[in-house]
């Protein structure tokens, strides 16, 4: 038989369907499917069918419901250990059909066979016939399932979007890709695709239009530019030759990779000198210190700041140092969107695995524990794809926080290590509580973690976990980023001038930049690169101001309005 889950919830005997009369039954079938032969608890199944209205015999209640799934369907399902489970491989899942044929299309990709990649993706995605689980996704045991099967369909659009693209057929992918970006305009990978689909098909006004909307977009819901991807390709099309080279598949769909996990030596001498940031060194000098500190013991570095001010540019260039030095760099990101408890953990724990690491004795060791932060490790680690039902039940929350410092610990053991977490003012309170326990962990972690958060009101008091990183002590350091100084305003400018050294440069450019961007570093590279592809005003040849920029004083004033400098009202 099989039973289908990527959609409302089906089960079919041969090729006819078995109708599944009422929710209870259908929630009750998922449960069961998406343990992998695992028990689920009695009192996670009737916490999951009933919720908080208990019928008054709910022992009794599910036995009826589990003697109606037999009398049904065709398995065999046993009570053993105080919970339900089905016996052997008699049903057949779409959720791990697809989950294999996605792996599949991903080694092709990766091996460089696109047709192979493009025809084994587009298999998967056809399995899906409606959100996960359908109108039972929101149930508190199925959640964590359906979230992480819908992260591997995202996942598989990029994949397949990029086999695509590889094969020269991007063009069908340009009226889905706006289509995506119409309802959610922060998928960077998404425009980075639709960039490529437009240039390559002769449509190359459409493609840095496109990068213009990307930009408009991000500054609009985060201040902040697009990430140095869509910005480098960008940047390739001004010149009129964007790399063709396709980009690693797995580092579209994850983040920033990881560094490669390896025995190396310790980290030894400066690993922040040399050029490539402008600015901030006394900061660089800052987190030099805290790094080299980590060598004996968990020290953070928490970067605050208003939007713009460089605390991700500054994460990144740590990140990048620490990197070529033999470092493990691991990445994660708190946000509100996305309704998943440890979610930087998750995003770290899956870069790792998906970097072929998932042959570590540690990890293998903490599965069960970790696989409450990410339910695909039950799968990627034993003999079922599909994430267990444990994940999902009554979870000790220290367990699953000690677990997560013990694997940690594991790693910086054997070379340095740094935890890069942004938008820490939108973490989530399991987060804030794992961070604070790995600050006061009795384990010696020997890591660096690196939270980036912005300036704004956050509802922190003594009691707070956030509090903790935002005070000076021996084991914490705070850097408050400002606004660059005239100085460090004009080196940036310059810097931004040699990118484009054929645009035609206005005698007043440095002192608009300087006047107009009020030493936001954002700012100074929005309006040095309008003004050098020509970006003005119709009304008087006013170069475009970027959303934000015109601050009453260089002080901080939260108050956004039109300045212009009167000396250079109408510029020549």
């Amino acid at each position: 038989m099989k039973l289908l889950l990527l959609g409302s919830v089906q089960a079919y005997v041969g090729t006819r369907q078995v109708a599944l009369r009422g929710r209870a039954a259908r929630i009750a079938l998922a449960r069961l499917a998406l343990a992998g032969g695992r028990p689920v608890p009695v009192s996670a199944l009737i916490d999951d069918l009933w919720q908080e209205k208990h019928p008054r015999d709910a022992v009794h209640a599910l036995q009826a419901h589990m003697h109606r799934l037999r009398a049904l369907l065709p398995l065999h399902i046993e009570f053993v250990n105080d919970g339900y489970r089905i016996v052997g491989g008699a049903a057949e899942l779409d959720a791990k059909l697809f989950g294999e044929l996605s792996e599949r299309g991903r080694s092709h990709l990766a091996a460089a066979r696109p047709e192979q990649a493009a025809s084994d993706l587009e298999q998967a995605l056809g399995l899906w016939r409606g959100p996960a689980l359908g109108e039972i996704d929101d149930v508190p045991g199925l959640r964590p399932f359906a979230v992480q099967l819908t992260e591997m369909q995202k996942a598989a659009i990029t994949d397949h979007g990029e086999a695509l693209l590889q094969c020269g057929r991007g063009e069908s992918l340009i009226t889905g890709l706006r289509a995506s970006l119409a309802l959610d305009p922060l998928q960077e990978t998404a425009w980075h695709q639709l960039m490529r689909a437009l240039w390559h098909t002769g449509r190359e006004s459409e493609a840095l239009n496109a990068y213009a909307n990307a930009r408009e977009s991000f500054l609009d819901v985060l201040g902040a530019e697009p990430g140095t991807r869509l910005a480098e390709l960008h940047a390739a099309m001004l010149s009129g030759a964007p790399d063709e080279t396709p980009p690693a598949v797995r580092a579209a769909s994850a983040g920033p990779a990881s560094a490669p996990i390896a025995d190396g030596p310790v980290l030894d001498g400066p690993v922040l000198d040399g050029p490539g940031l402008v600015g901030r060194r006394e900061e660089l000098a800052s987190m030099e210190l805290a790094l080299r500190r980590s060598r004996e013991g968990t020290q953070f570095v928490t970067v605050s700041g208003e939007p713009g001010i460089g605390k991700t540019r500054l994460a990144e260039e740590l990140r990048r140092r620490a990197t070529a030095s033999g470092a493990i760099v691991l990445n994660g990101g708190c946000d509100p969107s996305v309704p998943v408890a440890h979610l930087p953990f998750a995003q770290m724990l899956r870069d790792y695995v998906h970097s072929d690491q998932d042959d570590d004795p540690e990890l293998r060791r903490r599965a069960p524990e970790l696989a409450n932060v990410l339910p695909m490790l039950s799968g990627r680690l034993g003999d079922d794809p599909v994430p267990p039902a444990d994940g999902a039940r009554e979870v000790d929350p220290y367990s699953t926080m000690d677990a997560i410092t013990a694997w940690l610990a594991h790693l910086a053991a054997r070379r340095p290590l740094v935890l890069i977490i942004d938008d820490l003012q939108w973490a989530d309170p399991q987060t804030l509580l794992t961070l604070r326990h790995l600050l006061h962990s009795p384990r010696r972690v020997k890591a660096l973690v690196v939270l980036c958060l912005r300036d704004i009101r956050l509802p922190v008091d003594e009691d707070s976990p956030v509090s903790e990183f935002l005070r000076q002590s021996d084991r914490v350091t705070h850097i408050p980023l400002t606004r660059f100084t005239d100085d460090e305003t004009a080196e940036l400018t310059a810097a931004e001038r040699e990118l484009f050294p054929t645009a035609a440069v206005p005698h007043w450019l440095d002192e608009y930049v300087l006047s107009a961007a009020g030493g936001n570093p954002l700012f100074i590279v929005e309006l040095t690169r309008q003004l050098l592809i020509g970006e003005v005003d119709d009304a008087g040849g006013i170069p475009l101001s970027p959303r934000g920029s015109q601050r009453s004083s260089r002080a901080g004033s939260n108050t956004c309005r039109r300045r212009r400098s009167p000396s250079f009202s109408t510029p020549p």
